[in-house]
């Protein structure tokens, strides 16, 4: 790849020289302007494309030949050819590389001319001499003798030119050691292979002993024999042409090292279409692609969608200037943003217009400085715009020196009242030595947080949370006071302990309600059966006694009675152990069940399950509602036909139990305990219980409910949090973890319970701060617990701090300690997220 520093463009756009650079695939990379005026063709047709497929008809002939040779062997080939289409001869200089091929080439179909009319135009010969800045050397093969022609050989080197019939190889001598052997092996071949000349370049010795880079074409004139007979050389001094050249490689090789090894993301674009040319190994590393999956991109397919329309109206205005470009985003290759600063330069890169762009990743700084300008800008809108009162005090509490509008509207009073003011104004009395004592506390740690009272204007006492901390203030230490008024969340405060007690006293009077019914069941049971046949034992017993002649038939009477209340008190004990769920399940033991009703109750039980569940919590609750059901059948109902059956219906399981029996008017009939019951353990599963009956119809009863994890929706987290920075970063920790979840934040307790209240989804997860405003985290934890719908939800109490006290109520399922930065609490988020593993 041949992608020349702008000097050295000019260099090559300067030179008089015609010059070409094609890769090893034969196609062109660079043309300059003389190639353009000598070979007819702009540069814009060509470059991009095939050489020889410009140039059919060369194909196979001379300069595809010396060319494919030079670039095969890689050495350098100097010789002279005819090229048809432009009607001239040229001099060549091909110059291989790894990457391809350079030649430098002039036209030399004058020189061929003249030597041509050599002997018929002496004269014009040596004015041609005097033009030129060649040193010609004639040599006379026949007659052995060296002539110089004009005074270039002076002019160029230094040398009397007036010296002649010197030796034929005389102007050797002057040849560089070191070069000596080719040039000698180079010119003895052409003239013993029938060659009409060769071109080489070597060194030359001036007469001042340095030496110049000298190109010689040599021009062999034979006779009719094909015997050489003359040689004529043409000297020109190229020493500047090869330092330039030198120089060339030299800063190419000097761009691609830095280039390659620059330690910021470097790249070079077309100017028109943004195609990637090039990519430095930084780049690679920093964007996580290949190479070739790089510069198989354009600058568009690095930028976020959202971001490609701007990018393009910004890069239309792109001149020649260089440009630096802030603020940009980057995609990688696994889709992460990148936050970037690119700074473009143009270059001309393989003869085409382009930029080198060198990449700063930002993203780090960016966010620091985002941050830092978010804590500035916050820290001026604290005051202003605060919605909490606060105040600036001297650092005694005896002036207040600035207030905000929320403190006005706080305490009553004007600005200019309050700032007549001292803090100690505001406080009560008694309260005065606190105070003191508070403020040299900040003075000693830099900052304080405690409840105080404090009296508004109109003499109404209010509680406050002082927050007090130590800032500067236009030069002077000054005590920054935030204050919020909690008056109302102590009454709330008050108002829900008092109602969690109530509910506590009612969830503990319905189950004192509900042991005392299932008591009397039992007595019932026990009197209403087995007391009744255990007497009328007792009474077979005694008339055996008194009858002999009867005592077969009363004993198997008696014995009878005996297994009916064995089966009694076996059914009795059946219903009040749980039952044991073994290899076949839930199936299994319904199956038991109704079998055992089957046998004791005289009606007739159709068991239907397709449903599997293997949560045995849920398992039982299904047992007992089919046991509470049946029970109720084999009472009230005088069925012959009771059908059971548990199916997946729509994502819900539902259970039903239809009977033929008497039927009632759910109107009239009010709900008995095992109703109630029935319905407490649907709503511990989120279900609801629907009974369907009418007089003479008989009663189904059927129970829906969510089959555990079928739903197949995205994960749903309740949190409630009220700090902005922290919802922020479980947000982010969330998203990536569990890109579809879905989320909802409340900003305290209190609008936590008022938002579960009011929807129908139940969350799979909630995660509750500590310290809120109106209900903090161990209070909400209470409320949830009181809420049948909620009690099986995992719960986490998240926090800055986790004290002893947290854990005495085993509100949560798990309490995780706050990080203050995103990895730590993305390690906190993968927590709580395996407490939701197992349940969906």
């Amino acid at each position: 790849m041949f992608s020349p520093q702008p000097s050295t463009q000019d260099i090559l756009e300067s030179i008089s020289d015609g010059f070409v650079f094609y890769d090893r695939d034969g196609i062109v990379q660079y043309w300059n302007r003389r190639a353009e005026e000598f070979l007819g063709i702009p540069r814009s047709e060509i470059i991009g494309r095939n050489l020889w497929s410009c140039f059919p008809e060369e194909t196979g002939k001379l300069f595809y030949q010396r060319y494919a040779r030079a670039l095969e062997l890689q050495e350098h080939d100097v010789f002279e050819g005819y090229l048809g289409r432009a009607d001239r001869w040229f001099l060549v200089d091909a110059y291989p590389s790894p990457g391809g091929l350079g030649i430098f080439f002039r036209d030399v179909t004058e020189r061929h001319n003249r030597e041509r009319e050599l002997e018929e135009t002496r004269a014009r010969f040596e004015l041609v001499l005097q033009a030129t800045h060649e040193a010609i050397c004639d040599v006379d093969l026949v007659q052995q003798h060296t002539f110089w022609h004009g005074d270039n050989l002076r002019n160029l080197f230094g040398h009397d030119p007036s010296v002649s019939g010197t030796p034929e190889r005389a102007w050797l001598d002057h040849v560089h050691p070191d070069d000596l052997e080719r040039v000698l092996r180079e010119y003895n071949d052409a003239i013993a292979n029938g060659a009409d000349g060769f071109a080489t370049r070597y060194r030359f010795r001036r007469a001042d002993g340095t030496y110049a880079v000298v190109r010689g074409r040599t021009v062999i004139v034979r006779d009719e024999a094909g015997v050489a007979v003359r040689a004529v050389t043409a000297m020109e001094d190229v020493t500047a042409e090869e330092k330039n050249i030198h120089l060339l490689r030299q800063r190419e090789a000097e761009f691609r090292l830095l280039f390659d090894n620059a330690p910021l993301p470097q790249w070079i674009f077309d100017r028109d279409t943004f195609r990637i040319l090039d990519v430095n190994e930084a780049a690679l590393i920093e964007y996580g692609y290949t190479r070739e999956q790089f510069l198989g991109l354009t600058l568009l397919d690095l930028r976020p969608p959202e971001d490609r329309a701007g990018f393009r109206e910004l890069v239309e205005h792109i001149q020649d200037e260089r440009k630096n470009w802030a603020n940009l985003r980057h995609v990688r290759s696994d889709g992460s943003i990148l936050h970037v600063e690119v700074h473009a330069a143009p270059v001309q890169f393989r003869g085409q217009a382009a930029s080198l762009a060198t990449v700063n990743n930002v993203t780090r700084y960016r966010d620091a400085k985002q941050a830092l300008r978010k804590s500035q800008e916050d820290y001026k809108r604290l005051f202003n715009n605060a919605p909490l009162p606060q105040c600036i005090s001297s650092c005694d509490g005896q002036r207040i020196i600035e207030v905000n509008e929320a403190a006005t509207a706080l305490y009553g009073y004007s600005r200019e009242e309050l700032l007549a003011m001292s803090a100690f104004d505001l406080s009560l009395p008694e309260d005065h030595a606190a105070l003191r004592e508070g403020i040299r506390l900040v003075l000693r740690t830099g900052s304080l947080k405690t409840l105080s009272r404090h009296r508004v204007k109109g003499g109404a006492l209010i509680i406050v949370e002082v927050n007090a901390a130590l800032v500067d203030y236009e030069g002077d230490a000054c005590l920054m006071v935030t204050i919020n008024d909690i008056t109302y969340e102590r009454q709330l405060e008050e108002n829900i302990t008092a109602l969690k007690v109530s509910a506590q006293k009612m969830v503990t009077r319905a189950q004192l309600n509900a042991q005392e019914e299932e008591r009397a069941e039992i007595g019932r049971e026990l009197h209403d059966n087995i007391n009744q046949q255990l007497t009328s034992v007792k009474l077979h017993i005694g008339m055996a006694r008194s009858r002999p002649d009867m005592a077969p038939e009363l004993l198997a009477r008696t014995e009878g009675l005996v297994q009916d209340a064995i089966n009694g008190i076996r059914a009795l004990s059946k219903n009040l152990v749980q039952p044991l769920f073994g290899e076949e399940g839930l199936p299994q033991a319904l199956a038991e069940l109704c079998a055992s009703f089957e046998s004791t109750a005289g009606f007739a039980v159709t068991l239907e399950v397709s449903a599997t569940v293997d949560d045995p919590e849920l398992a039982l609750t299904l047992y007992r509602v089919v046991q509470e059901a049946l029970t109720n059948v084999s009472k009230y109902a005088a069925a012959s036909q009771v059908r059971v059956a548990l199916a997946e219906v729509q994502g819900n399981l539902r259970l039903t139990v239809a009977d033929d029996g008497r039927g009632f008017d759910p109107g009239i009939r009010g709900k008995g305990i095992g109703l109630i019951n029935m319905e407490r353990r649907m709503d511990l599963f989120n279900g609801r219980l629907e009974i369907t009956a009418a007089p003479g119809h008989g009663c189904t009863l059927t129970a829906t409910l969510p089959v555990p994890g079928a739903d197949g929706g995205a994960l749903f987290v309740a949190i409630a949090e009220d700090d902005a920075d922290d919802r922020e970063l479980l947000e982010l920790a969330f998203r990536e973890l569990v890109p579809q979840c879905r989320l909802h934040f409340a900003g305290n307790g209190m609008e936590l319970l008022e938002h579960l209240r009011a929807t129908t989804d139940v969350p799979d997860l909630i995660v509750i701060d500590q310290n809120m405003p109106l209900l903090n985290g161990i209070d909400t934890l209470q409320a949830l617990g009181l809420e049948p719908r909620f009690r099986r939800v995992p719960k986490v109490l998240y926090s800055t701090t986790i004290r002893s006290e947290y854990r005495r109520g085993a509100y949560a399922a798990a309490y995780i300690e706050k990080s203050h930065n995103l990895a730590g609490i993305k390690n906190s988020v993968r927590q709580m997220l395996v407490l939701v593993r197992g349940r969906r």
